[in-house]
């Protein structure tokens, strides 16, 4: 069964040579269709499922489940390509300016995760993530800060993310964005959040930015549109990237 616009997709949909995907419906499955299956068992699955669910269930489609996504999906597919291996895909340059993102988490059900970005080409070159308690985040966030020309670090916050900033403090890190004078962290609030994610939904479309993580593409094609009238990760779905 599909599960949205992810790598089996991109590996297997996209046509890439020595690839031939057989998408086929369930129904085909049915006994009367030279199947084993009866025709009881579609009719539950079509009580169960509705609309896109169903398209994804019962007819082996790729969709996007739960409400409309933030991002192009069209930008999405085709970035998928770049997509690479490993979570260094730049070296530094000497000279260039990085800065970093940092979501940090309890380290207990969701990934910690930390980006590097590149400000003269726009690329994410490299990424830590993983379930870390927040001290110990920081000083993988420290390290990676040092490793590319001592990146601008730009912590979220409120939450666990209080707990790196002071740890990365100790640690003599002394590149840290500040939101106000003497206001370090990255805060993240319901006045500033759908604007941040407008400009980020823009530079997806424009392809101004450039994602290598296979992982975070995944979480963008099932970050939608809630009933509340705010994105967030579909149901089952993450949104650490």
């Amino acid at each position: 069964t599909p599960l949205g616009y992810n790598w089996f997709y991109q590996e297997f949909a996209t046509g890439k040579p020595g690839r031939r995907l057989l998408m086929v419906s369930t129904r085909d499955n049915l006994k009367r269709n030279g199947g084993f299956l009866d025709d009881s068992y579609v009719q539950r699955l079509e009580e169960q499922y509705q609309d896109e669910e169903a398209l994804q269930e019962i007819e082996g489609k790729f969709v996007v489940l739960g409400g409309r996504c933030l991002f192009s999906l069209e930008a999405l597919k085709a970035m998928m390509a770049d997509c690479r291996e490993g979570s260094r895909w730049k070296p530094k340059v000497v000279g260039r300016r990085y800065v970093m993102f940092v979501d940090a988490s309890e380290g207990k059900q969701d990934n910690s995760v930390a980006y590097v970005l590149d400000t003269q080409t726009g690329e994410i070159v490299a990424e830590e993530a993983g379930l870390f308690y927040p001290d110990a985040f920081a000083e993988i966030v420290y390290n990676l800060h040092k490793e590319y020309n001592n990146a601008l670090v730009g912590v979220e916050t409120p939450g666990p993310g209080e707990v790196v900033l002071s740890r990365l403090k100790a640690l003599g890190c002394g590149n840290i964005y500040e939101g106000k004078p003497k206001e370090p962290g990255l805060r993240l609030t319901s006045l500033n959040r759908p604007t941040m994610l407008l400009e980020l939904e823009e530079a997806v479309r424009r392809r101004q930015l450039v994602i290598y993580s296979r992982p975070a593409i995944d979480e963008m094609f099932t970050f939608i549109l809630g009933k509340d009238g705010q994105y967030r990760a579909a149901q089952g779905g993450h949104d650490d990237r």
